[in-house]
C-alpha cells in the first residue's frame, strides 16, 4: 500500500514530459515517471524496505545477498509482464508512449490500484533551448530533471502565462555534488598523498562550501561535510 502525501486521487489524464535524448536513462524511459526499484528508503528515512524484491538474506560470508523477488519484473513491450507502473506501448526516435499497468502490485489506502494517470507521452527533444521554450509555453505536464538551474529565473518569469508552477524540489540523494580524487592514479606521488587521511581532512577544511554553494546551485543548496568516519580515526 502507497500512503498519499495529501489525500486519495482520481484516476484519468495524460501526463507529458519532455527528455533530451530517446535513450536518456539508458534507454529505459519508465525512469521518466518513478521506475520501481528492488529496494527503496523508508518513507521515514530510518532504513531501507521491500520494493520489488520481497526479502533478502545476507550469506555467512557478508559479501553475497540473495534476493526474493515478487514475480516477474522485466521492462514491458506489450504484453509481457512487468512489475512496473506504465508499459511501454510505443517507442521511436522522437517520442515513448506509456500506458498504465492493468497489473499493478502496488494501491492507495482505499484500495484503489495505481497509479491513477492513465497514461504518459514523452517527448524527445534533442535542442536543449528547444526543450526550456516549450517548457516556459506550458506544453509539458512534468518538466525538472532536465531543467537547469540557471534557467530558474525564465521559468518563474513565464508560469503565471503559461499556467504552471515552479518548485524548489528537496531530493532525497544523498549529495547533487562531491569531489573524489583517483586513489589508483599511476603518479606514485600523488596516489600516496591522495590515500593519506590527512589529506583528506584538510581538503575538508579548506573546500569554502558556501562558495561552491553561492556559485554552484545559486545558494539554494545546504552545504553539510561530508568526510567518511574511518577517514578521520
Amino acid at each position: 500500500m502507497v500512503a498519499p502525501l495529501s489525500e486519495v486521487g482520481e484516476y484519468g489524464g495524460n501526463l507529458s514530459v519532455g527528455i533530451p535524448s530517446a535513450w536518456s536513462w539508458f534507454g529505459d524511459p519508465q525512469s521518466a515517471v518513478g521506475p520501481e526499484t528492488l529496494m527503496r528508503l523508508a518513507s521515514d528515512y530510518t532504513g531501507v524496505v521491500p520494493n520489488i524484491v520481497r526479502s533478502w538474506d545476507w550469506e555467512p560470508d557478508d559479501k553475497t545477498v540473495v534476493m526474493q523477488n515478487r514475480v516477474c519484473s522485466v521492462l514491458a513491450w506489450g504484453e509481457q509482464p512487468t512489475m512496473q507502473p506504465y508499459v511501454r506501448i510505443t517507442s521511436n526516435p522522437q517520442s515513448h508512449t506509456l500506458e498504465r499497468n492493468a497489473y499493478y502490485w502496488k494501491v492507495d489506502p482505499a484500495g484503489n490500484q495505481l497509479p491513477y494517470i492513465d497514461g504518459v507521452t514523452i517527448h524527445v527533444v534533442q535542442d536543449r533551448e528547444v526543450m526550456v521554450l516549450k517548457a516556459i509555453q506550458g506544453e509539458f505536464d512534468l518538466f525538472g530533471q532536465n531543467s537547469a538551474l540557471a534557467r530558474f529565473p525564465v521559468y518563474q518569469e513565464n508560469k503565471e502565462k503559461a499556467g504552471y508552477d515552479v518548485y524548489n524540489w528537496v531530493v532525497t540523494d544523498a549529495n547533487q555534488m562531491g569531489i573524489q580524487f583517483n586513489l589508483t592514479i599511476e603518479d606514485p606521488v600523488k596516489r600516496e598523498i591522495f590515500r593519506d587521511k590527512r589529506f583528506w581532512i584538510a581538503f575538508s577544511h579548506a573546500n569554502d562550501r558556501d562558495e561552491i554553494n553561492r556559485f554552484g546551485s545559486g545558494g539554494s543548496s545546504t552545504p553539510p561535510p561530508w568526510t567518511p568516519p574511518s577517514a578521520t580515526g
